[in-house]
């Protein structure tokens, strides 16, 4: 088996019971993908504590053959036929599946067809995610690397968009450039829609991007990142056409002490919930109190929003090998908005940022 699905058998093994008689049944595409590196748009893959099996049809079958290690690949024209007879051959009493991504007629289809099997069910366990999630949230060194090309990518055609910056440029307009700069230097796509957020629209923290023209004395908030081989990267960046004025220098050099309080609070062992109180605090502590309108941060990997997640309510706890952002922001109805936001690795004794992108204030 591979190392990933070992790693997973090694969480599973602390949760469930009787492992040897149990299936866990992968369906999204996207833990299919962590677990095998091949990428499909249908399939299942079916773990044992015996062997593993990755069930395709006749459009990725050939595909995956030479490109799935660890991993035994099956041609499959009925599914619930190829279930029935793993789930026979070892005995299998008990099938745990995604809770987080099989819908009732998934739920309902396995479940028919396990009436069909000598003494087995489906749970409604949580254990799967569980594991999956734990996994995920810390990379290997191949993720990091990508991961790492993604920011890069992000990076590079982020200060390429600025270039081209100018009055009388819309939203849209800006959103594109950077998408298509971002492909140009390798990108699979960009990992969300970008956030260009001009003039008042800047005060919302996730406006939808329009045909709004940049004036001539424009706050402009951007979110934006690529996708690089399946990898996730993001940050954001507040900028300003001509020079800002006080209250906007203010505010922009609160969200970035409030940026660099959470970096001080980064470490093995911490609790993320603790670095967003942190940050909270402080901005609720200035004139500007109740104007952070989100959390102060996320994991990002094969998604783009995963664990571990750095909120109020987070029960997730700092490892080595976690990534995740920081993005504090003010945001003030009818006005403006500042968000300064960037991605950090946990190493065993503190942690490194991955975001290269000037944090000064920038102004075009």
């Amino acid at each position: 088996m591979s190392k990933k699905i070992l790693s997973i058998f090694k969480n599973l093994e602390q949760q469930v019971e009787n492992i040897e008689n149990t299936l866990f049944l992968i369906t999204s595409e996207v833990n299919r993908f962590y677990l095998t590196d091949f990428s499909s748009s249908a399939g299942y893959l079916i773990l044992t504590k015996s062997e593993s099996y990755l069930v395709l049809d006749a459009r990725y079958y050939v595909a995956a053959l030479g490109k799935v290690d660890g991993v035994k690949v099956v041609l499959s024209k009925n599914f619930d036929e190829t279930l029935l007879n793993i789930t026979n051959k070892y005995g299998i009493r008990r099938v745990f599946v995604e809770t987080n991504h099989v819908t009732l007629k998934l739920a309902t289809k396995i479940k028919n067809t396990l009436l069909k099997a000598k003494n087995c069910s489906l749970t409604e366990d949580d254990s799967l995610d569980v594991a999956l999630e734990k996994a995920r949230a810390k990379k290997t060194k191949i993720e990091l690397e990508k991961i790492k090309k993604a920011q890069l990518i992000t990076h590079e055609s982020f200060n390429r968009t600025l270039e081209s910056v100018r009055p009388g440029l819309t939203e849209l307009e800006i959103a594109k450039e950077f998408e298509f700069l971002a492909k140009k230097l390798g990108a699979s796509s960009v990992s969300f829609e970008s956030i260009v957020a001009s003039g008042v629209n800047s005060s919302y923290p996730h406006s939808k991007i329009s045909n709004r023209k940049i004036g001539k004395k424009d706050v402009i908030l951007l979110d934006v990142g690529v996708n690089f081989e399946g990898y996730m990267s993001d940050m954001s960046r507040t900028v300003f056409i001509g020079e800002p004025n006080e209250k906007q220098k203010e505010v922009y050099k609160l969200v970035l002490e409030a940026q660099n309080l959470a970096f001080s609070k980064i470490k093995p062992g911490v609790k993320c919930c603790e670095i967003d109180n942190a940050v909270r605090n402080f901005i609720d502590a200035t004139k500007y109190k109740g104007c952070f309108l989100h959390s102060t941060g996320h994991g990002v990997g094969l998604n783009i929003h995963e664990k571990p997640y750095i909120s109020h309510n987070s029960e997730d706890v700092l490892e080595p090998g976690m990534i995740f952002t920081i993005e504090p922001g003010i945001y003030i109805e009818g006005e403006f908005g500042v968000r300064i936001e960037d991605m950090v690795l946990v190493t065993e004794n503190g942690y490194e940022n991955l975001t290269s992108t000037n944090k000064e204030i920038i102004v075009l």
